[in-house]
């Protein structure tokens, strides 16, 4: 009876404590899934308020209330280096903070080309292929051995992103032969 009874408090006692671990893990999983959506969702640290700013869980509200203080003072930031001046932040917060956040400026509803990706590439074979040849043949390729490929993405912008990619094989002739658009746009 004894053994039952120990048996049956361990068994309870062992369901408490998985109770207990299963809302830490729940917790720490929410964590990770909020700085996941900022990684691919950066705050604007010139627009962001003090509410989204506590959701960063390593910031204190000491931090967080000279950066508002410091914002209201001196305007918006021009550079994240400057969050190296507000009181209270040290070099690790800032460290920390960069990958998920950005600074945007007083244009950004413009359309900036500043982190973009502009990408040519050419390729021609040494060996001459026998559909290259003009021997009166009518399979013979119409274009040149030149192979072009042109990339261009623009991600300035967290929200809307754009990109354009061309290709053309050798012996094509028109070198929009392969083409495609993309726009991508975040709420």
């Amino acid at each position: 009876m004894k053994t039952c009874l120990t048996y049956l408090l361990l068994l309870i006692w062992s369901q408490i404590w998985g109770q207990n671990q299963a809302v830490k893990l729940n917790s720490e999983d929410d964590q990770i899934g909020f700085y996941d959506y900022l990684l691919n969702n950066p705050l604007d640290l010139n627009r962001c308020s003090q509410e989204e700013l506590n959701q960063i869980h390593f910031l204190s509200s000491e931090q967080i209330n000279s950066f508002l203080s410091y914002r209201e003072k001196y305007g918006q930031l021009i550079h994240i280096f400057e969050l190296q001046v507000i009181e209270h932040w040290d070099i690790g917060t800032c460290r920390n903070i960069s990958q998920f956040v950005f600074i945007s400026s007083k244009a950004s509803k413009d359309i900036r080309i500043s982190n973009s990706l502009f990408l040519l590439r050419f390729e021609e074979t040494l060996e001459k292929a026998i559909g290259f040849e003009k021997n009166g043949k009518a399979s013979s390729y119409q274009g040149n051995r030149l192979k072009e490929f042109i990339k261009f993405k623009n991600t300035s912008n967290p929200r809307i992103k754009f990109g354009f990619l061309s290709q053309k094989d050798a012996g094509e002739k028109n070198p929009l032969d392969f083409y495609s658009l993309f726009v991508e746009i975040n709420p």
